[in-house]
């Protein structure tokens, strides 16, 4: 399970600290997150102003997560079997 540390702003953790069981759930929720924010890209000569549509040019997930991460200067680091234990016992 994972976290994500938001870079930009004393390294504060996003979502209070909530986990995501997968990389890319992280993926999910931080494309969910910039679709508000994203300006569009150019690629190959191509206009994506929709973050999906972009994001679904990539490769796969590893590809999609390291873009994602880059853009909103974010990072994951690994939930500690604590963190995960009391994760599990309010959400599953």
């Amino acid at each position: 399970m994972y976290k994500i540390r938001d870079l930009q702003f004393d390294y504060r953790y996003f979502c209070d600290g909530d986990l995501f069981e997968t990389k890319k759930a992280v993926m999910e929720q931080l494309a969910d997150y910039h679709n508000i924010d994203y300006e569009g890209v150019k690629d190959n000569n191509e206009y994506y102003e929709d973050i999906w549509e972009f994001l679904n040019t990539l490769k796969d997930d590893e590809v999609r997560l390291n873009w994602i991460l880059e853009y909103g200067q974010w990072e994951i680091e690994e939930a500690t079997e604590e963190e995960i234990k009391e994760w599990k016992a309010v959400n599953v």
